[in-house]
């Protein structure tokens, strides 16, 4: 948890977090979403089903920018 954290430090207020990419299809990580987010200062979904919409448009918004550098 600490690594996926100190990964997204230097992100950007309102970009997606790049420890999306991990957590997205881990299911123990997914769990701890929140508390990732929380450390950066995003709102994370408290809907249980919600945080998986939320992870792959995370997802899709990092490829999008790597994408176009």
């Amino acid at each position: 948890m600490r690594v996926l954290i100190l990964v997204d430090e230097a992100t950007a207020s309102g970009q997606a977090l790049l420890a999306s990419l991990v957590v997205v299809d881990d299911t123990q990580l997914r769990a701890h979403y929140q508390e990732i987010a929380g450390a950066q200062g995003p709102e994370a979904p408290q809907d249980e089903g919600e945080p998986r919409d939320v992870l792959d448009a995370d997802v899709q918004q990092v490829f999008s920018k790597w994408s176009r550098q």
